[in-house]
């Protein structure tokens, strides 16, 4: 298997089922190039330990590669709407053609659907098919996995009525929850408690 890089509380390695005692020898073992055999159900693991990490914020020369990603992905972006720009095209087919692509349709998308198929998580399409003038070209727009074009062909309005105490109720729990996890967070920072939940699993 690939190298992977574990921390202390993940269940597994690489989602393998009963994996969680690699994962418990690797956070305890501080030399590097040691060597350990783990028999679990239907498979024989040699695991070696590569680098360790202290606790804390990655270092730079491990995020550098997806940062680079990033910003290659921006700048890529930014250049193929430039150039779609200013060939003023007027259909869809016509920046298919330009971009080597194909016009796609996608259904039953408003502006709070999560993952959209075949293209998984694009909030500018969300946003798109909710505010966007129907039967109009929009400019290209950067993605998260490419450049858009989108024509907004019909938007059918909600048959439900707005319950404005559902609503309220809804946002307050979901708030409510958020602001539990996030004081946690906090009173573990302001009293330095370490977690050690790794030790006993």
């Amino acid at each position: 298997m690939p190298d992977a890089r574990v921390s202390a509380n993940d269940f597994s390695l690489m989602q393998i089922p009963g994996s969680r005692q690699v994962v418990t020898w690797a956070v305890n073992e501080k030399k590097m190039g040691t060597v350990r055999k783990f028999d679990i159900t239907n498979m024989r693991i040699i695991a070696r330990i590569d680098h360790v990490y202290p606790a804390g914020t990655a270092p730079l020369s491990e995020v550098s590669s997806s940062i680079r990603s990033r910003l290659s992905n921006d700048k890529k972006a930014e250049k193929i709407i430039a150039g779609l720009t200013t060939e003023n095209l007027g259909s869809l087919d016509a920046y298919a053609a330009k971009m080597e692509s194909k016009v796609d349709t996608v259904k039953f998308v408003n502006f709070t659907t999560r993952n959209i198929t075949g293209l998984g998580f694009e909030p500018v399409l969300n946003a798109f098919s909710a505010y966007a003038p129907l039967n109009t070209l929009t400019p290209p727009t950067k993605g998260n996995m490419g450049v858009y074009v989108v024509n907004v062909l019909n938007r059918t309005q909600g048959t439900e009525t707005y319950d404005a105490k559902a609503q309220k109720n809804l946002m307050q729990g979901s708030n409510a929850y958020m602001l539990q996890m996030q004081s946690i967070e906090t009173l573990k920072n302001k009293l330095k408690v370490i977690d050690n939940r790794f030790v006993f699993f």
